[in-house]
């Protein structure tokens, strides 16, 4: 295990709750944390938070659109793993140190296969900087940094980690609860009863409306220039498998629109039978109209109305099973 696990697990001492003062000298925000006790609750964020959000935006409600796993962002300066990771790499790189680290595992690897593992752990791993014993790591929950015990690592790495990267990796998040947002909207629709055409004419509208804010504001090619922090988005995207799911998501919406266009051609048609049939209805009842003004004698007016009578319950009970259909 990593040596800084040890110093963790002598830390016998936790909060038992948070008490900090509220938006604008308002009610303080206090969390026990009795609330994580409750597993049908345990996903809700903490409720400082609840209780900051309700301040600005009352009417704002919070669901779930991804899973409630942690997602980790560390950086961890330790001089004797760092000259391990300059002068052995290769063996540090496949060790139970390093594996825990980067996977957040707190007791033994949860990989047990070596081939896997280093696979896996080598397409996480960033080695730019490994001669100045520092190494990044990125997977699907997390993004970890490991240097030694030496001012620029402690000062201007630690700031990256806490701002820019923490930003990119926020960015991706976004992303992520954004695509499963739109799949579950897409779901919705095809759901809809078909006779709904005109709502689901309104919500492939919205949705297509959102996905193009969603492409011009938040999933981006690249967000920086500088070298290392493309690379960075680059693995992060690689590794939450952005880019396949905005394919996917592409894909998706395009058969949404073809179901839209599929069904209005079928409610065109069936305008269309209607029409036919109110035209071959009609056609008979103008020339029985003709034929009654043309007679000699007469005929009666009686039965005027009830041959009228026959076509007009002719048209009725043939439009209503047409539009049953």
């Amino acid at each position: 295990m990593p040596p800084f696990i040890e110093d963790v697990d002598k830390r016998f001492e936790t909060a038992e709750r948070v008490y900090i003062d509220g938006l604008w000298g308002g009610s303080p925000y206090d969390e026990d944390f009795n609330d994580y006790s409750r597993h049908l609750e345990s996903w809700k964020p903490a409720s400082y938070i609840l209780q900051l959000i309700e301040d600005f935006s009352p009417e704002l409600q919070i669901k779930p659109v991804i899973d409630d796993r942690m997602i980790v962002n560390c950086w961890y300066a330790n001089d004797q793993l760092s000259k391990r990771i300059k002068t052995d790499y290769e063996k540090f790189l496949q060790s139970d140190d390093w594996y825990s680290f980067v996977f957040i595992d707190s007791t033994d690897p949860t990989c047990q296969n070596d081939k896997f593992c280093k696979r896996i752990i080598k397409k996480a791993t960033n080695p730019r900087w490994q001669n100045y014993g520092v190494l990044y790591a990125i997977t699907r929950y997390s993004m970890v940094s490991l240097g030694a015990e030496e001012w620029f690592y402690q000062t201007i790495i630690c700031k990256h980690m806490r701002t820019l990267y923490t930003r990119m990796l926020e960015l991706v998040l976004l992303q992520r609860s954004s695509r499963l947002r739109f799949s579950a909207e897409i779901t919705k629709v095809g759901a809809m009863k078909k006779a709904e055409h005109h709502r689901i004419a309104d919500h492939i509208s919205s949705l297509y409306k959102e996905y193009m804010l969603f492409m011009n504001q938040i999933y981006f090619r690249e967000v920086t220039s500088q070298d290392q922090g493309i690379e960075f988005y680059q693995l992060f995207l690689e590794q939450f498998g952005c880019t396949n799911q905005i394919s996917d998501l592409e894909e998706e919406l395009g058969e949404l629109h073809n179901y839209y266009h599929l069904l209005l051609g079928q409610k065109r048609n069936k305008n269309a039978e209607i029409l036919n049939i109110i035209a071959a209805t009609l056609l008979p009842a103008s020339l029985l109209t003709a034929i009654f003004s043309l007679s000699k004698p007469p005929i009666h007016k009686g039965l005027q109305v009830l041959f009228i009578g026959l076509v007009i319950v002719f048209f009725y009970f043939n439009t209503k099973r047409i539009l049953k259909k």
